[in-house]
This record gives C-alpha cells, structure tokens and sequence, in this order.
C-alpha cells in the first residue's frame, strides 16, 4: 500500500510540473493560465495529501529491522555463555545435515577448568567410506581452527566421529567411524593451506580409524 501512495505522490507531482510548463506557455492566454493553475493546485493537493497519508502509515522513528546473522553464530560470538554451547553452536554452524533424524551433535563435554572439550559428531552419509573419511577429516581441520578460537584456555580438541554402519546382514546401527584428537601446541603448527590431512595420523594425540576405513 505504502508503495501504491508513493507511485502517486510521483505522478501528481509530474503531473504538476507539467500543468505549469502548460501554464507558462499559454500565459499569454488569460483564460488558458486560470484553468492551468487550478490543474497544476489540484495535483499539488493531491500529492500532498498522498505524502500526509504515507506519513500517518509510516512508523515514527527507526525501523527495526531482522538480523540477517544466522543464530548460531550469535551463540558463538557470545562469550558470556557456556563454553559448551558455543562449540555445539561451532558445530552446527558447520555441519548442520542429519540422517533419519540422528542429531549432528551427540554430546559435548567440557573439563572443569575448560582446558579440554569432546565432541561426539554424527557426520552423515556419503558415497563410499573413502570419501567420507576424506570429509571428516576436512571437517576436522575446520572445527579445530574454531574452537580453539572461542577460548584461549582450550588446550586440547577431541572429535568422536560417528556414522552409520551396516552389518552383514544389512542391519544398520551408529558407530564409531574416527577419533582423533589433537592439542593447540601441535594444531597451532599446522599450515592450513597446504597440510595433507593424512598426516593427522602422525601428530594427532589420538587417531582410531574404523575398520572399513
């Protein structure tokens, strides 16, 4: 509606401009230049009248508008929360898909002076185990980075992977797929550009593959 009145405001104050272009070159004519001035009046009320209604419709003062920033990372930028929170909000930031309603995040636990934090992940589904592997371990390098930025006193991250295994008989049941953890001295040696995460397994705390890896 607000734009509607707008549209008209802009077209009567045209169409006024033009009734006094009209009016001075028939100035000459005295019966054109009186019925060219009540047209030009006319639309100066009408636009007036359309700027008085838009402003009656229009709340004073500034508008309030949504934060386009994803919630969770308002969680992650808000330090007076618990620490523990804020990593899970890391994560699903990340890594927010699902299989047949498993949740991302399976639990999170935080050492009493906040120096170590464990992460137990769902990771999904992929193509094959290969690439899936090749995924957690890229993720890894990821949320490491970000959760040892959240807090200095963080010295060690651990990810418990898990994924959906199935049996010889086709049954399927979660499972641990990778564990690795890795401290902030070593990470912190880490050139993100150019590492190869198959070295993980050599300065990596701790490093278990699943099997079918």
């Amino acid at each position: 509606m607000t734009t509607l009145l707008v549209l008209i405001v802009f077209a009567a104050i045209i169409a006024a401009f033009t009734f006094a272009v009209i009016a001075i070159i028939n100035r000459k004519n005295e019966e054109a230049l009186p019925k060219n001035m009540k047209r030009m009046m006319a639309s100066m009320v009408t636009a007036v009248g359309c700027l008085v209604a838009v402003s009656f419709m229009e709340p004073s003062g500034s508008t309030t508008m949504e934060s386009d920033v994803p919630e969770d990372a308002e969680v992650v930028a808000d330090e007076s929360l618990p620490l523990a929170e804020r990593v899970e909000a890391v994560i699903t930031e990340h890594k927010d898909d699902a299989y047949e309603g498993t949740d991302t995040v399976q639990s999170i636990d935080v050492a009493d002076d906040g120096s170590a934090v464990t992460a137990t992940i769902f990771y999904g589904s992929g193509f094959t185990s290969g690439t899936m592997r090749q995924g957690i371990l890229d993720d890894s390098t990821v949320l490491f980075d970000a959760i040892f930025a959240l807090d200095d006193d963080i010295s060690e991250v651990r990810f418990d992977w898990q994924l959906m295994f199935a049996d010889e008989y086709g049954q399927e049941s979660l499972d641990q797929a990778l564990e690795i953890a890795i401290t902030r001295e070593e990470f912190t040696k880490i050139n993100q550009e150019n590492f190869d995460v198959e070295y993980y397994d050599d300065i990596a705390e701790t490093y278990q593959e699943h099997p079918e890896f």
